[in-house]
């Protein structure tokens, strides 16, 4: 999705806020805002708007506009609602009247500003809020990621890489450091999406102007940049993406250059186990149409065997002042683990924490933590991991599949199966613990302690987890009653294979029978001697003196002393449904649900 962050790089400051004084905008008539256009000094300061609306109003901050920074009564900043963003806000929402809203901003050296929504209704108002000169500084990548957020800048680098070509979504990067700029989205003068007419291949370098934002804490971005200049690279490469055995081999990469010569050399952080070991030259041959073709390189590229998981490689190619990457990946050896439950645990410093998921009403976000030991973890901490073709797909207690995509290193949860980036490899670490890597964005997930929550990144940045099995006895063999606020669970009719569970009073034959099998789970058996089970898609209970499938649960304890019981084969629990008055077992938490408590029969 597109973010609407739009920053002015035609008008200048002094015509912009020109037309800032008092004025009402009639958009809507359930909001009227007193400006549209809000300033504060570059030395820091404050400016107010005054919100008149009929009905209540709320600033929007999901993951499409910018948030601001929330500011506590006494003026101190709410860390809960902090976010990388320069500017401060008192209010965060108001009731119908009028309402005066101070924004404010501590001192800056250079222009910035930010676009902000407002929502009353079905209707949305918009306000502009910048500090200091818009100005254009020109800037290496270094100094915009050691700037402030929202200022202008000019940069000069080289394109690494292309993510989208509808609206130009790519990687600038110079000399000055490691990291990376990424450009999400790319416009000319008019500020319309052109990328064909900017010609820009991978190796170029280009010049672009833009406003500065580090997107989710740790993503440096333009958004929506000024296209300025391209000047094309003196060499390309030609071959496509390759893929090197695990026994390791040679590969063969082509490039095109039009320099003084071709010099290939290997990153220091592969030379371990990439070499180049021969280069030829084929000089173009002239035509009437191109009388000065580009002359053809085939570096020779020798790969040692891999006995860990898989993983890239790449070599550098220049000549003259241009130079390109090369990219490849090579096979691995691959962690393999049965389907089923596991908690992911990290030692952070003899402290273990177990990964929480996303929060249920929650379309992405980094995963919490919850104290943990080396081998249990809460049982909200459980992730269904499920082999598929080419890896293993990863869900929560509540079905939702966990997958990544663009440059966030966060994670998108999605009820329904994603079309990409949902597919996860494991790679297992000497000192036992595993690397869970994105098979598609080439991430893998980390505890990061600085942030105190897990992420999946590129590079090595924090914790990898060890992968725990939840499947483990919670509660001793024998005995319990199925307990809610309105009964205990009582056997399904004797004469019935399959149905709901109703509620009773507490009686022996109302007692279930709890065994535990290592490896598998608990089988549940009523009084009558029937084991309960289920298969296919149905919500109900199926009954058996001797099931050959779908007998197997497990037993999840929650925080407020519940338990989820938990189908193995199916991935349903136990709910009592208030609407119907028994329980069935179902895959996503019911309206009116409740998860019962275990209670030993006496």
């Amino acid at each position: 999705m597109k973010l609407r962050y739009l920053f002015s790089i035609i008008l200048s400051s002094v015509l912009l806020f020109s037309a800032c004084e008092e004025q009402n905008t009639d958009s809507w008539d359930n909001i009227k805002l007193s400006q549209t256009y809000l300033s504060i000094a570059e030395n820091g300061g404050s400016a107010t708007l005054t919100i008149d609306a009929t009905e209540a109003w709320e600033f929007v901050t999901d993951d499409v506009w910018p948030n601001v920074i929330k500011r506590n009564d006494d003026g101190s900043i709410n860390e809960e609602k902090t976010v990388p963003s320069w500017l401060a806000v008192d209010k965060m929402s108001g009731a119908a009247g009028q309402t005066k809203v101070t924004f404010s901003a501590e001192a800056s050296a250079g222009g910035r500003e930010l676009e902000l929504k407002i929502k009353a209704g079905e209707n949305t108002q918009f306000v502009r809020v910048r500090q200091g000169s818009m100005s254009v500084t020109k800037a290496t990548v270094a100094e915009i990621i050691a700037g402030p957020e929202g200022k202008l800048y000019e940069v000069k680098g080289i394109c690494t890489a292309i993510a989208n070509t509808n609206y130009g979504n790519w990687y600038l990067k110079d000399s000055s450091t490691d990291d990376q700029l990424y450009i999400y989205g790319t416009v000319d003068g008019s500020g319309k999406y052109n990328w064909s007419s900017f010609n820009i291949e991978v190796g170029d370098e280009v010049t672009v102007q833009g406003s500065y934002v580090l997107y989710g804490g740790n993503t440096p971005e333009f958004v929506d940049a000024t296209f300025i200049k391209v000047t094309k690279s003196l060499v390309k490469v030609i071959s496509e993406p390759q893929t090197v055995a695990k026994d390791g081999g040679e590969l063969e990469v082509k490039v095109a250059y039009k320099g003084a010569g071709v010099f290939p050399t290997v990153p220091e952080e592969y030379r371990s186990w990439v070499s180049i070991v021969d280069m030829q030259n084929k000089p173009g041959e002239p035509t009437k149409i191109e009388p000065n073709p580009a002359d053809t390189a085939i570096v020779k590229v020798a790969v040692l065997a891999n006995a860990a998981g898989p993983r890239a490689g790449e070599i550098i190619v220049a000549s003259g002042s241009s130079s390109v990457s090369y990219a490849f990946e090579q096979e691995g050896t691959l962690l393999e683990i049965a389907d089923g439950y596991y908690a992911l645990i990290a030692n952070n410093a003899g402290a273990y924490v177990a990964a929480c998921p996303v929060p249920a009403d929650k379309k992405y976000g980094y995963l919490g933590v919850a104290e943990a030991t080396a081998t249990v973890a809460p049982g909200a901490s459980s992730f269904y991991f499920a082999a598929v073709e080419g890896g293993y797909t990863i869900q929560d207690l509540s079905g939702r599949y966990y997958y990544q995509k663009g440059t966030y290193d966060n994670f998108n949860v999605s009820a329904d199966l994603p079309e990409s980036g949902h597919i996860w490899t494991l790679i297992a670490n000497e000192d036992g613990t595993v690397k869970i890597l994105n098979s598609e964005v080439k991430k893998f997930i980390q505890f990061d302690a600085n942030y105190n929550s897990w992420g999946s990144y590129a590079a090595a940045k924090g914790v990898m987890p060890a992968l725990v099995s939840t499947v483990a006895p919670v509660i001793a063999d024998g005995q319990y009653y199925i307990e809610v606020s309105a009964g205990v669970a009582t056997p399904i009719d004797a004469g019935k294979t399959y149905g709901y569970v109703n509620v009773a009073e507490k009686s022996a034959a109302n007692a279930f029978t709890f065994t535990f099998t290592d490896g598998e789970g608990y089988t549940i058996c009523d009084s009558n001697g029937r084991y309960y089970y289920q298969k296919g898609t149905y919500n109900s209970f199926n009954l058996d003196a001797n099931p050959s499938e779908g007998q197997y649960w497990s037993i999840i304890p929650q925080a407020d002393g519940t338990v989820k019981i938990l189908n193995r084969s199916v991935n349903k629990w136990w709910q009592y449904s208030t609407s119907y008055s028994s329980f069935g077992s179902y895959d996503k938490p019911q309206d009116g649900g409740v998860l019962p408590k275990l209670t030993p029969a006496e």
